[in-house]
């Protein structure tokens, strides 16, 4: 950390967020963590779920960046004594964080970190079953990928330990954690290219104060005749129909973040649906997108495979030639499922899966050999049939087409629960540029980000004419 302040919480400026905002040009708000640095972002999302409302957005004039914002009681007539909030504003080279302290009358704590110079972790220890390597294509050949035109969703509960919360300050704090982390997870699926996202249909206290120990608590929550953590995740998942499992802990430092269960030479089970992730380390470095990227069948980056498993015996493992993670050439970002020890000097970590299609800095964040994104896009389907809920859950579909010269994309994929704002993007091809917008059959002039408040089904296409 290199600077922090506190200062009394002032609910007034972040309840203009509260509510969505009609179809059309997003917002703008700006936050001031210290007198010298205000961030002013553009609005790409506003979600509702549990009482924490979840903003998030990107950095005005520099879309790569990102700001989130997860609000409980804030949004209600009056601040209340449960207000909390947490924002955690990701530069690249400078992460600002926003977090109310416990105690009344509320705080907020305001830090600026250096991200390259983070306390190390420890890899996480990935539950493999070897299978024949054989078995890889004839398990996942002919399967149909997830598409923009269908994308899916895998539905999540997440449960968190009695250290989570001491750790957070509460468990109005955890759960906000829990929902920013949705959100990072979510924008980390589409911005590589995956039309998938989780949905996280309910948190619950498991009660646990037992050793946190990543491997130990794995190995509890994936046993449903474990009196302490399995037997009531494997109810949960049953009554509700869930797909996947992920309970928050708070471990040692420099010990693992996390396990999660990873299926190997292509055998997806509906048993390879657990995790547990250290809370500190889901607003670190994003790893819940890291472990349960696991349950999706993404390894880590091959020098750390090397390390792992000596002599290349992972490789008859992978469920995909190239379903590994991936350091820049420079060596000084990695994608999700990669380690920074990888980098050999101080790297920071991106919000995607490693892909063909995008790059930072000029460095591509993956290639041919090494682009777990491709892997999620088979997948995903997959886990996200491992259960039917059990409950009525409403989800709206937003249709996106284009016109000739460009498409369109949401920051996130759906369906979309009822008053989820969502923002889509247009992106004309060399010799177009984008002029306007069809939504729900009537024609705007607007720019090319545009926000739809979910209220219902929308169908929306993006207008480019020659330049």
């Amino acid at each position: 950390m290199l600077r922090e302040r506190t200062l009394p919480l002032d609910t007034a400026p972040f309840r203009g967020l509260c509510s969505a905002a009609p179809f059309g040009q997003p917002r703008e708000h700006s936050f001031d963590f210290f007198d010298d640095v205000r961030v002013t972002a553009v609005e790409d999302g506003l979600d509702s779920e549990e009482g924490t409302v979840t903003w998030s957005g990107h950095v005005k004039g520099a879309p790569e960046h990102s700001v989130v914002l997860s609000m409980r009681g804030l949004c209600t007539a009056g601040p209340g004594a449960d207000a909390a909030l947490e924002a955690v504003a990701d530069l690249g080279t400078r992460v600002y964080r926003m977090e109310t302290m416990p105690g009344r009358p509320a705080r907020v704590r305001i830090t600026e970190e250096d991200p390259s110079h983070r306390e190390p972790h420890a890899p996480d220890d990935d539950v493999m079953t070897p299978a024949p390597a054989s078995r890889l294509r004839k398990s996942l050949e002919g399967r149909a990928p997830a598409t923009a035109a269908a994308p899916v969703v895998i539905d999540v509960i997440a449960g968190y330990t009695r250290q989570a919360v001491t750790q957070a300050g509460g468990v109005q704090q955890v759960v906000d954690t829990i929902r920013w982390s949705e959100r990072k997870m979510n924008e980390a699926l589409a911005d590589s290219g995956v039309p998938a996202s989780i949905d996280i249909i309910g948190t619950y206290d498991t009660g646990y104060g037992g050793d946190n120990t990543s491997s130990t608590m794995f190995k509890k929550l994936s046993d449903p005749r474990d009196p302490e953590l399995g037997a009531n995740a494997a109810g949960l998942r049953d009554r509700y129909g869930a797909d996947l499992i992920t309970v928050v802990n708070r471990v040692a430092p420099g010990q693992s973040s996390g396990q999660g269960s990873l299926p190997t030479s292509g055998r997806f089970s509906p048993s390879d649906a657990f995790s547990v992730v250290d809370i500190r380390s889901m607003t670190d470095w994003y790893n819940l997108g890291h472990e349960i990227g696991h349950n999706l069948g993404l390894f880590h980056d091959r020098t750390t495979l090397n390390q792992q498993g000596p002599g290349g015996s992972w490789q008859r493992l992978l469920n995909a030639p190239f379903a590994t993670g991936w350091v820049t050439p420079r060596h000084n970002f990695h994608t999700l499922m990669a380690y920074p020890s990888a980098c050999g000097m101080p790297c920071t970590a991106v919000n995607q899966y490693s892909n063909t299609e995008n790059s930072i800095s000029g460095q591509p964040l993956g290639d041919a050999n090494n682009n777990n994104a491709a892997m999620a896009r088979l997948s995903a389907p997959v886990l996200a049939g491992y259960r039917n809920l059990t409950f009525a859950r409403t989800r709206y579909p937003l249709t996106l087409d284009s016109t000739a010269g460009g498409s369109a994309r949401p920051a996130v994929y759906g369906p979309y629960a009822p008053g989820t704002v969502v923002a889509v993007t247009a992106y004309p091809q060399a010799g177009y540029r984008h002029a306007g917008w069809i939504y729900d059959g009537v024609q705007y002039t607007l720019g090319g980000q545009v926000n739809v408040t979910m209220n219902s089904a929308h169908k929306l296409t993006a207008v480019f004419v020659r330049s």
